[in-house]
């Protein structure tokens, strides 16, 4: 078993939780620690510039930030971003997969699927998913899409939910750096992922707990 992963959304530093969070759904490979650990550090640095330009008056206020955040050169951050952004697309269309199963797992009916989906399984999803991930093969979803995002498969899709209900209920959504700083909207998240953990074992996908990265906050 994994061991959980510690946050805490009122801590002195507050951009610390949601990064190590966003890190962690990007990098989730129990092998991808020292990897994780720097996207974490260059989405920290990323969200501290993005505040300051959004808050001159905050940005010229003392602050609880680790000076390491500082020392980031601009080429090392802008990878991590951009490696951020292309897992971050991965993870959501992960989720969207895996919303049908928990749905079916929840309620015991097969929920209505999407169009060009035969029936509800991995393949046939693959199939719709495949052109919006650029794949022409959709063997290769669960190659390069599916089996990455196991691991934080659950958070995956309480971020397609959570984020769905937002739309629903606010009309639009969030910039990205809102969302991601958003402790509310982080926290709703993993609630409701903790709740997926038990429909995930007992679903077709047949995921044990043991293979997921579950946080303590």
């Amino acid at each position: 078993m994994r061991e959980a992963l510690q946050v805490d959304f009122a801590g002195v530093q507050l951009l610390e939780a949601p990064a190590l969070f966003i890190a962690t759904l990007a990098r989730p490979g129990a092998r991808e620690e020292e990897a994780r650990f720097r996207l974490t550090g260059s989405l920290c640095t990323w969200l501290i510039r993005q505040r300051c330009v959004r808050e001159p008056q905050w940005a010229v206020q003392p602050q609880p930030i680790k000076p390491a955040y500082l020392s980031l050169s601009d080429a090392h951050i802008k990878a991590d971003m951009r490696t951020l952004e292309r897992r971050m697309k991965d993870r959501i269309c992960a989720g969207h997969m895996a919303v049908a199963f928990l749905k079916e797992a929840e309620s015991g009916v097969t929920p209505d699927l999407p169009d060009g989906a035969k029936r509800l399984s991995l393949n046939e999803l693959s199939k719709v998913v495949a052109p919006d991930r650029g794949i022409e093969s959709p063997e290769n979803v669960e190659t390069r899409v599916w089996r990455p995002s196991l691991p934080v498969i659950h958070l995956c899709a309480a971020w397609v939910v959570t984020l769905q209900q937002r739309l629903r209920d606010l009309g639009s959504l969030p910039d990205i750096v809102e969302l991601y700083t958003d402790p509310a909207f982080l926290a709703a998240v993993l609630l409701k992922a903790e709740l997926y953990v038990p429909l995930l074992e007992k679903s077709r996908l047949k995921v044990s707990p043991d293979r997921l990265v579950r946080f303590q906050f």
